[in-house]
This record gives C-alpha cells, sequence and structure tokens, in this order.
C-alpha cells in the first residue's frame, strides 16, 4: 500500500486541496498485489489527507479478496504510517495474514 501525491494545475476540480508539502492535488490511496503491480484498490482523496486514512478498510478488503482467490498466506507491505496497533493485532490473530511496515 502507499499513498502518492499527484500535482495537478486544475484549480477548479473537485476534491483537490494543498498537501503537507503545499503541492495543489491529490493524495490517492493505492493497494497493489506485489507480484504483479496489478492495482486491487484505489481511493482518491484531496491532497491534505494523511497517508493511512482508510488505509485499514482498504487493507480488509484486500484481504478478503486474497483468500477468495485462493492465497493461503497473505503478507501486507506499506511504510510506518500504516502501522496501526488495533489492526495489526487483529491481523495476527487472523494466522494468515503476516506484515511488514
Amino acid at each position: 500500500a502507499d499513498g502518492t501525491l499527484v500535482e495537478t494545475g486544475a484549480e477548479c476540480k473537485e476534491g483537490m486541496e494543498y498537501s503537507y508539502k503545499g503541492i495543489w492535488g491529490y493524495h490517492p490511496l493505492i493497494v497493489t498485489f506485489a507480484n504483479t503491480g496489478e492495482v486491487l484498490r484505489l481511493r482518491n482523496r484531496s491532497g491534505n489527507r494523511p497517508s493511512h486514512e482508510g488505509a485499514a478498510e482498504m487493507f480488509d478488503e484486500c484481504i478478503a479478496l486474497c483468500r477468495q482467490a485462493g492465497f493461503k498466506s497473505i503478507l501486507l507491505r506499506g511504510d510506518t504510517d500504516f502501522s496501526q496497533t488495533q489492526h495489526l493485532d487483529r491481523w495476527q490473530e487472523q494466522g494468515d495474514v503476516h506484515f511488514v511496515f
């Protein structure tokens, strides 16, 4: 998972905002399948949103998707902004979910 800043010059677009870096644009949250780079989930957000916002819910959706596809073990990766203790404990208890942040 990763949040990235996407700069744009179109000041009249809905949902755009200044980021913490002063960039005018969006801050989408993207969850991809590491083996292929395939996008599993994408949520477009305004530029002033924190990276972790909505990440746990998107991880949950991707965990369910991977289980439906038959995966027996799931590894979540992201930077430290995604390491929210309540969710890490919950995922660890599931037994088939592991994480590296």
